[in-house]
């Protein structure tokens, strides 16, 4: 009843269950495209930073075996983990610092080369430029030699094959001038890789070395706790020995008094009373009796 008054509405119509589960479902599908995003994108970086490292491995002296060696029981052990892991962190820092330095000496000559580039297409304009002021200039002259009378098919086939050169100049240099654009285009594309890679790379070191601070804090915590709960056992047992120390004390204190008493017993049953004249001594062995007695009851 209790139940069924939890499902039902002011008007008492029953809670629709399945919005909320369509609702549920609908968030874990969110959820797992967003996870599917993440893994694409990183299964693009991943792959290459492996890569990466294949090829200069031998300078790294990461190596996964030594976790298997770890004694959480040893102080040094674990001290020596710990400096084992700081120092992997440090040759990958050193490592990406060192690849970092390629790539900026790699930009620099794309730079250098793109420079080039750009100053022969700057010869290659004043070239052409050159040529149509040749061709120009061999027409006046062709011109002025026709005017004046003297112009002979000799002067006249040069300046043809002076405009056929110009024309197959000017053709060379727009094809060289293209090639140059693929070239820089190339280029570029080539040095925004590059910069893309190692952006990749440096984000893919940050979230290693992040996730591994933060397992080395988790498991410092861990071992931690480890330590002040076998100091609470500790102050368990110091405590149980203690309280076990004075109670065999006082167990042996009581076996000792015990043997006492048993032997003034027998010696009080061998001594024959009628001997002693002072009555008060009479009585002390009396008192010891009743002592000795009531101690082998106990016994």
């Amino acid at each position: 009843m209790y139940f069924k008054e939890i499902l039902m509405e002011n008007n008492d119509k029953f809670l629709d269950i399945d919005s909320y589960i369509a609702n549920v479902l609908t968030e874990l599908e969110t959820f797992d495209n967003r996870s599917r995003q993440v893994y694409a994108s990183l299964s693009k970086s991943i792959p290459r930073l492996i890569e990466k490292l294949s090829k200069d491995i031998k300078d790294l002296s990461f190596n996964i075996g030594f976790i298997s060696n770890l004694d959480v029981d040893n102080d040094y052990s674990l001290n020596n983990f710990i400096s084992k892991v700081i120092r992997v962190l440090n040759d990958f820092v050193s490592y990406f610092n060192s690849s970092t330095e390629i790539l900026e000496s790699q930009f620099s000559i794309i730079r250098d080369k793109v420079k080039d580039i750009e100053i022969l297409e700057d010869v290659i304009e004043k070239m052409k430029k050159s040529s149509i002021d040749m061709e120009i200039m061999s027409i006046n002259t062709l011109t002025v030699a026709m005017r004046a009378g003297r112009a002979g098919g000799a002067f006249s086939y040069i300046t043809n094959e002076i405009k056929t050169l110009t024309q197959s100049m000017i053709k060379q240099a727009d094809q060289l001038t293209s090639k140059g654009r693929d070239i820089k285009v190339g280029l570029d594309r080539a040095k925004e890789q590059v910069l893309e890679n190692n952006t990749a790379e440096n984000k893919i070191l940050e979230e290693f070395k992040e996730d591994l601070i933060k397992n080395i804090d988790e498991f410092a915590g861990s071992i931690g706790e480890v330590i002040a709960f076998y100091d609470n056992v500790l102050k368990i047992l110091n405590e149980f020995k203690f309280k076990f120390v004075n109670a065999v004390s006082y167990l042996q204190f009581q076996d000792r008094l015990t043997q006492s008493l048993h032997h003034l017993n027998v010696m009080y049953s061998s001594i024959d009373v009628f001997k002693f004249r002072d009555i008060s001594e009479i009585q002390k062995l009396k008192v010891l009796s009743v002592f000795t007695d009531s101690s082998k009851n106990d016994n």
